[in-house]
């Protein structure tokens, strides 16, 4: 159990999952800077002895940070050295030179304190082992969010409520008794911070120890920092802004809610169905959908919510999981969830800056996914389901004096309910042959009915899982 005396809320996360072997149970309290899986025996940091690092590689996660920390205080330091020269050939642009020199090294330093955190809890060898692999190409962000979520900026402020007005109509209309609530890709926190007022405990996860830290940080001070801007500005004074990112810590109990850590979506650190709601803003791009809806799946109660706000500007090399909206629905569809889309395309402004000659708007992608029971305890998409034994069905026809044909269906389920309108239904369980799997026998009526719309397919999907409950269809063994 991780350390946790905020609140006695009996629903409360107490145990996170084990992301290695996947045992509920095998976080206990941390010892010496660490929490120790009780099964499989991996190690977890505790960083800055508060932030959990629950990842399935936590040496090899450390040893690329290491790297890219010092890779990016290298190019930094290369960008102060030119400053210095261009300060010393063009006297004119020294006062501008100078407050960007002054950025650079505050920004020089701050990774410098990142990396020494990191080299507590790992070897050179793990840090040689990361020399020459793939991943060492993240680009750090994290002023830019803080100067929206923290500064309380006009602008950054007007897109933060715009993001909190759409978060919180959704949750208000599909989950407004909130338990738990986790934000993937929660960044330096802000949209998580202000969920606290919508649910007993919230969960702040990002992969990027850095934005979490900084988190973290403002969650006990204030912090200082030049926020350093070249490009398309209007004049001299926009470049470098001595900003201070803070926040009213008076409500303790609100505090008391947030939890900080650094996860990967695609392993959630959670046990099963212990998640009422589900955020991701301006995030799930980032990774193919493939790689976390399971874990959302998973994660989520029964009614559980998953809410997606932002556009799908993806940002991966793999091109053929560049899905469209209606692909995105399709497959949160199979899985197993209402959708309901009713916000397409919500366009706001993202890290607007006033100074800036050039402001970047997004058309959001806004839906909300609603975890529905799984099909049956035992179904999987792979499973072969039959028709339970003989069932009877009724088609009546009339005729009227204008020439018009109207016909009423029904059938008689095992239980003796009489099954009233079941054309859809009939039509249905005429694919069920006891040699098709669930997923092929889905397919197989949606290519034959040319489904395509989210809402036709929930209805399928719907009336599937009734005949299911209803017991008309039984898996063959």
């Amino acid at each position: 159990m991780y350390s946790d005396k905020k609140t006695n809320d009996p629903r409360r996360v107490t145990l996170f999952q084990c992301p290695v072997c996947g045992n509920p149970g095998g976080l206990p309290e941390a010892v010496a800077g660490k929490i120790c899986c009780s099964s499989c025996h991996t190690a977890f940091p505790l960083l800055q002895q508060e932030i959990p690092l629950l990842l399935k590689s936590p040496e090899a996660y450390l040893g690329n940070l290491c790297l890219l920390y010092e890779r990016e205080q290298r190019e930094l330091q290369e960008r102060k050295a030119a400053v210095d020269n261009s300060k010393k050939i063009h006297p004119y642009q020294h006062n501008r030179l100078d407050n960007i020199g002054k950025a650079l090294e505050e920004r020089i330093s701050d990774l410098s304190l990142l990396q020494q955190e990191v080299m507590q809890h790992i070897t050179i060898t793990d840090i040689l082992k990361e020399i020459g692999k793939d991943g060492q190409t993240g680009y750090i962000h994290d002023y830019s969010y803080l100067r929206r979520d923290w500064c309380r900026l006009p602008e950054g402020e007007a897109e933060i409520a715009h993001l909190l007005t759409v978060l919180a109509g959704e949750i208000n209309t599909w989950h407004p008794t909130c338990e738990q609530l986790l934000v993937l890709g929660a960044g330096t926190g802000r949209i998580a911070w202000e969920l606290t007022l919508h649910a007993r405990q919230v969960f702040a996860l990002d992969k990027s120890y850095s934005m979490i830290s900084h988190f973290a940080r403002i969650l006990k001070e204030d912090f200082y920092f030049r926020y350093l801007s070249t490009k398309g500005i209007s004049s001299s004074s926009g470049v470098v802004h001595l900003l201070r990112a803070t926040l009213d810590r008076s409500d303790t109990a609100r505090s008391n809610r947030i939890h900080c850590l650094v996860a990967d979506a695609a392993t959630l650190p959670f046990p099963d169905s212990s998640a009422d709601v589900i955020v991701s803003v301006y995030f799930t791009d980032v990774i193919p959908l493939h790689s976390y809806l399971a874990e959302i799946k998973r994660v989520l109660t029964p009614g559980g919510i998953f809410i997606h706000y932002g556009p799908l500007d993806y940002h991966f090399t793999d091109i053929t999981q560049y899905l469209t909206p209606e692909e995105v629905h399709t497959a949160f569809l199979h899985a197993g969830f209402e959708v309901h889309a009713g916000q397409h395309s919500r366009q706001a402004p993202h890290l607007e800056m006033q100074e800036a000659t050039i402001r970047k708007y997004y058309s959001n992608h806004v839906f909300t996914a609603v975890n529905t029971k799984a099909l049956s305890p035992a179904t999987t998409g792979d499973t072969i389901f039959e028709i339970n034994g003989e069932l009877h069905y009724e088609i009546k026809g009339t005729v009227t004096r204008n020439g018009e044909n109207m016909s009423t269906s029904s059938f008689y389920l095992p239980d003796g309910e009489v099954f009233e309108g079941a054309s859809t239904a009939i039509d249905i369980l005429r694919h069920f042959d006891g040699q098709q799997t669930m997923q092929e026998v889905i397919a197989a009526i949606q290519t034959e009915y040319d489904i395509k719309d989210p809402e036709e397919q929930e209805l399928l999907l719907s009336t599937i899982r009734t005949l299911l409950q209803k017991k008309a269809l039984t898996p063959r063994y």
